[in-house]
């Protein structure tokens, strides 16, 4: 089928999703506004927008997804995280909240600074990064803190123990009862 970008939607929205072995689900991918209206309203959303090395394209899709999330009541329950600067920048013009996706830990003054002047207020860093001096630096930069995707329980805990805001996970009903049985460490 080719790139997302490279379908025109009603292809897309036709197609079968895959479970994680690879092997196609009853499922279809979801509109942003049906994610929206079936998530529990006071569940936070974040709003990833991915474009493989096409920084104008995820400036145009994070427009696009301040769009569609403009329209609601409840929007600032809706956060878009990006690798991309520009799609960050993008979010914030339009009066949303940001989260830049940081796969370094080296300069974070430099980070903390740039989110300060381009209104961003978090970032989201990958689990295997996170350790106590940064988060600290990142603190005292004014950061909120998040962590990439976190599938396992015990790696999940570390990162809690670290202080972070809040946990990217693609099980969040499994991860939060795997983390709520284990035997406290910290």
């Amino acid at each position: 089928m080719g790139w997302a970008h490279q379908t025109v939607w009603s292809d897309l929205r036709h197609t079968c999703l895959r479970d994680r072995d690879g092997a196609p689900t009853n499922e279809t991918p979801m509109l942003l506004d049906e994610l929206l209206d079936d998530a529990p309203g006071d569940l936070r959303v974040q709003v990833e927008v991915k474009a493989h090395g096409d920084p104008e394209l995820a400036r145009a899709t994070a427009a696009a997804v301040c769009r569609v999330v403009g329209r609601l009541s409840d929007r600032g329950r809706v956060e878009v995280l990006s690798f991309h600067t520009i799609a960050c920048e993008e979010t914030v013009r339009h009066g949303m909240p940001a989260r830049l996706v940081a796969w370094a830990d080296y300069a974070p003054a430099a980070l903390a600074n740039w989110a300060a002047r381009a209104g961003v207020g978090g970032v989201c860093i990958e689990h295997f990064l996170l350790h106590a001096a940064l988060v600290e630096r990142l603190r005292l930069g004014g950061l909120s803190i998040t962590t990439g995707t976190v599938n396992d329980a015990a790696l999940a805990a570390r990162a809690a123990a670290l202080g972070v805001d809040a946990i990217t996970t693609d099980r969040p009903a499994a991860l939060h009862h795997e983390l709520a049985t284990m035997p406290q460490a910290a």
